[in-house]
């Protein structure tokens, strides 16, 4: 357990009962009458130094943290009140405890529940107990409890109750991946992670895991150790009965449970760690999954097979053999036997099955060490409900809750119920995941008739309010409105007064960022942004609320005045890369053996690729970029410098309007260029030579402005530079040493255009020769 600042955080409740001369029995001895007064003594001493201190608890990392952020609050409370927190703490006053919740009240004002005022009252009794070793009193509880639900809640107007709870059955789900590959126009940064985010919703649904099982928690304590799914807490399978069709299954170990980390010892958590004799003695669950050709969207195997198959991650002598995707199902089991195991690389057993992706060299890549956060998914979970037009948020748990009415409805008992679940008793199911809508069909009990559950069931779930013509963000007037209302009016006002007050002081911004103004500025800026972020959630949540509630109504009216119903049928998306594309259509359909093997062939192709990003328009995808401008730029001209011995002084300069006139007058120019090289640049944009030569894109990454493209240079690629490389073009071998004989390179060999002529008019002043090292850092 974590260790609290105070000093005599833990005083023993017996203290000085071991010099009690009286006491003439310890534990189980008796002491001997006949000893003299000195060994009397030295033996009491030895028995006090072998008498068992009483044993602190161990609590789970997030409850420490939990601790220790009470232990902060009560410190600053106690501040505010100018009393000794430890003092005020053994003192168990109720006013204290009081004030510590109005205290807490002030100071939060976004907490609006009561239950949220509970779980503080609970955390702080249990700083009480870890500090004083003895509980609140029970008067003393009752008092505060009573306190809490009355004249506390009613005088701040609190919510009571809990939020309701919303579930997603397979209707649901296979909605939502429905649109998530066909029709969704989100850009990942990579393929695999819309494969994770798929894959983890089908984890997740099939294995009832809470998101920190699988994923990385973002719980405080947990966050930051990496604990996830394991490869080596996984096993593949080919199963193969007799007479029947071959079927791989995922043998799935989950030990991350809520409360059961410090059970399952990290030295032992990996499958080939445990003898069969100690895996009963740890908390643990493993859950069997298996093949689904009727809808391989809804197939776990089939994303994991994509991902191990893209982290290279089976073995590699059956790497060197030929396995593939589609030699899958190929294989035979030894005799007397209808399964065989596929065998993972040694290197990767410790590795996150799910991991996220990191900026490097050659652009951004997956992570090989770090896993991706529940937090991620979450995320991602809940945009993809926005998007596909869910009327309630599509959360992980909303998955979790509908495994768990499911269980009870097909008649599971409570203690494997809890076992899935990861309850340590039945009362959590009934309190927090239990749904509001009852799922009993209690018109049919009263009238004797078959009941019709399944269909009460299905109609408090959320497939049965999606609307795919939900709006998918503000419009550009939604956000003008939402920047004109006064708070935000009355914030940017002050920015721009303190933005004036420091071009005029200091010139630039830049140059007064360290001043005391400037500081206010960066600080008041954030606040801006965040500001109007809030305001426009808030405004996009209420956007989509008075959609559903109007949508229907308008429905219904245009219909009773004959006018017909608009389709809700999406158009086909014309996606960039055509492994998706195949995907979309392919998943939805009922597989075969070999249809399965090529889609499995598909996916995972498709984690190693990029669709791009057109960064001028997100659901826009272009599909030919075109040359880049310094393709169709000509090469700078170089001549003679600059001659002025000769000048004619009778000809004044500003009426010279021609490279003729200028020689006429004894002005020979040191730097010219073709006409088109003068005109105004193109507005087509840069091409990074990097990321236009990475087969992985979909798309090159394309720029304006050549100090986008140098600030992309700098900011992607050369942030993470280690030594020479080789130069990112296919067709040329060229080491570099750094980044600035990178963008000679770049400039001389490939044309490129990174504004180098006006730093070499201005900053060199002299001649560059084509071949000639540029003295320029991007």
């Amino acid at each position: 357990m974590g260790t609290f600042a105070f000093q005599n955080a833990y005083p023993d409740p017996d203290d000085g009962s071991a010099n009690n001369s009286d006491n003439e029995e310890v534990g189980d001895f008796e002491i001997d009458s006949d000893a003299s007064d000195a060994e009397l003594l030295e033996l009491k001493q030895e028995l006090s130094r072998l008498k068992p201190e009483k044993a602190k608890r161990d609590l789970a990392d997030a409850t420490v943290a939990a601790q220790e952020m009470t232990l902060q609050r009560w410190k600053r409370f106690s501040e505010f009140v100018r009393k000794d927190p430890l003092k005020l703490l053994k003192s168990c006053s109720v006013s204290a405890f009081k004030g510590y919740l109005i205290w807490y009240h002030n100071t939060h004002p976004r907490a609006k529940r009561l239950n949220t005022y509970e779980s503080v009252w609970k955390t702080l009794r249990q700083l009480y107990y870890d500090t004083c070793r003895k509980v609140v009193e029970k008067d003393i509880g009752v008092e505060i409890t009573n306190y809490l639900h009355g004249q506390f809640c009613n005088e701040r107007g609190l919510v009571r109750g809990m939020k309701a709870k919303h579930v997603i059955g397979h209707n649901g789900l296979h909605g939502a991946l429905y649109y998530h590959w066909k029709f969704d126009t989100e850009v990942f940064t990579l393929e695999l992670e819309r494969i994770q985010l798929a894959a983890g919703s089908l984890f997740l649904a099939y294995t009832g895991a809470r998101p920190g099982a699988i994923f990385e928690s973002g719980c405080k304590g947990i966050a930051g150790t990496n604990a996830a799914l394991l490869y080596g807490h996984v096993k593949l399978r080919l199963l193969r009965p007799p007479e029947k069709a071959p079927l791989l299954v995922l043998e799935v170990t989950i030990l991350l449970d809520k409360g059961k980390r410090k059970r399952n010892q990290p030295q032992i958590l990996l499958r080939s760690q445990v003898d069969c004799e100690s895996i009963n003695t740890y908390s643990r669950k493993t859950i069997t999954l298996y093949e689904n050709h009727t809808c391989p969207a809804m197939c776990p195997i089939l994303h994991f097979i994509a991902i191990a198959f893209a982290d290279n991650a089976f073995h590699p002598k059956l790497v060197a053999a030929g396995l593939t995707p589609r030699t899958l199902h190929s294989f035979t089991p030894p005799e007397g036997r209808i399964t065989i195991d596929f065998v993972f690389r040694n290197d990767i057993l410790e590795t996150p099955v799910f991991r996220r992706t990191m900026s490097s060299m050659k652009g951004v890549q997956v992570d090989p060490v770090r896993a991706l956060s529940a937090n991620s998914i979450s995320y991602w979970m809940k945009r993809l409900g926005e998007r596909a037009g869910f009327e309630h948020p599509l959360q992980p748990y909303a998955l979790r809750r509908e495994v768990g009415t499911e269980l009870t409805d097909r008649g599971v008992s409570d203690q494997q119920r809890n076992q899935i679940l990861g309850h340590a008793k039945s009362e959590t199911f009934l309190k927090h995941y239990i749904s509001s809508n009852v799922v009993v069909d209690v018109q049919a009990t009263f009238l004797g008739e078959t009941s019709k559950s399944d269909l009460i069931k299905e109609i408090g779930k959320l497939c049965l309010r999606r609307d795919p013509n939900l709006p998918k963000r503000l419009s550009d007037e939604q956000r003008l409105q939402v920047h004109a209302l006064p708070t935000v009016v009355s914030a940017q006002t002050h920015l721009e007064d303190l933005k004036k007050r420091l071009e005029n002081g200091f010139g630039s911004i830049s140059k007064g960022s360290k001043s005391p103004d400037g500081i206010k500025y960066a600080r008041i800026r954030n606040k801006v942004r965040a500001l109007k972020l809030r305001l426009e959630r808030d405004t996009f949540i209420k956007v989509l609320r008075d959609f559903h509630s109007t949508a229907d109504l308008d429905h219904m009216v245009n219909q009773l005045n004959g006018q017909e119903p608009p389709s809700t049928i999406l158009a086909p998306i014309p996606h960039v890369l055509g492994e998706r594309t195949q995907l979309a259509h392919d998943l939805f359909e009922p597989a075969t053996e070999s249809s399965f093997a090529e889609m499995a062939d598909l996916m995972t192709r498709l984690c190693l690729r990029s669709e791009g990003k057109d960064r001028r328009n997100r659901d826009t995808f272009k599909t030919d970029p075109g040359p880049s401008t310094c393709a169709r730029i000509p090469p700078l001209t170089f001549i003679e410098p600059l001659q002025i011995a000769n000048v004619d002084s009778t000809i004044p300069l500003s009426t010279i309007r021609s490279t003729e006139e200028a020689t006429t007058a004894g002005i020979s120019p040191r730097l010219t260029a073709d006409p088109v090289a003068r005109k105004k640049r193109s507005p087509t944009s840069l091409m990074c030579l990097f990321c236009s030569s990475n087969p992985k894109r979909g798309r090159t990454q394309s720029f304006r402005r050549s100090d986008s493209l140098r600030r992309h240079y700098r900011q992607v690629h050369f942030q993470y530079q280690v030594g020479p490389f080789p130069c990112p073009v296919p067709s040329c071998s060229k080491i570099i040493n750094d980044s600035s004989y990178f963008a000679n390179h770049a400039v001389v060999v490939h044309k490129s255009d990174l504004g180098v002529r006006a730093d070499i008019m201005k900053a060199q002043r002299r001649i560059v020769k084509p071949g000639q090292l540029l003295t320029f850092v991007l």
